[in-house]
């Protein structure tokens, strides 16, 4: 979702073209995720670039959209794939699935990103894309880190024991065991999707929004 996006679309530097274990790097890099190119745009020389999704270029969905005009798109089909060469394919669990698939029957590399769920989990998925691709993980991560750090010691003075929920605008809420409880805990806060006992991504009706009465309501 865009806020995982928004905290993998950091500052990141290019390293040489040989990985960590001394095997060569993918010349030919492509994405089908919003997320992964994203991550593609801030680790890898965009030469290296085969292709980005069709939403990369499109500021609704995504934060580098003006870097990414430059670079080709895919619309998500195994045979532009094919055509572009790409030597590594990156997508999520939950997105490009059958053309995904199909390329690794016919003998691509594909490698997959699941959702994070805590903000560890974010700085560990743009370590494996690092590692990956051969990009600097730690000059994307080490001074996000260090702000994210000191935004909660500022916040949790102020913050904690208040009540928040975090919805999108199709009415569903996040509980435990998603990125957003993880953001709302990490400043103070009390999830009340949570403590209602919603798991992941769940509707939540308006009568028990309005009846909870959070002190912060944060939507899309």
């Amino acid at each position: 979702n865009r806020a995982m996006c928004r905290l993998l679309a950091l500052a990141a530097l290019w390293l040489g073209c040989v990985g960590v274990n001394g095997q060569p790097l993918p010349a030919r890099i492509a994405s089908l995720n919003v997320c992964t190119d994203q991550l593609l745009l801030l680790l890898v020389d965009p030469a290296r670039i085969a292709s980005l999704s069709q939403l990369a270029s499109d500021g609704r969905y995504s934060n580098l959209a003006a870097r990414a005009a430059a670079v080709p798109a895919n619309h998500g089909q195994a045979d532009e794939l094919l055509s572009q060469q790409a030597d590594l394919v990156l997508t999520s669990e939950f997105s490009g699935t059958f053309t995904a698939r199909l390329l690794q029957r016919l003998g691509q590399r594909v490698e997959r990103l699941g959702f994070a769920t805590t903000v560890a989990e974010v700085w560990q998925q743009i370590r494996q894309v690092a590692a990956w691709t051969g990009g600097d993980a730690g000059a994307l991560i080490d001074p996000a880190a260090a702000r994210v750090a000191a935004a909660q010691r500022g916040l949790r003075p102020r913050l904690a024991g208040k009540t928040a929920l975090f919805v999108s605008r199709n009415g569903v809420a996040f509980g435990a065991g998603t990125l957003q409880d993880d953001f709302l805990r990490s400043a103070g806060r009390r999830n009340l999707a949570a403590e209602a006992g919603v798991s992941g991504a769940a509707p939540l009706a308006l009568e028990r929004l309005v009846a909870a009465r959070p002190d912060f309501l944060i939507a899309e």
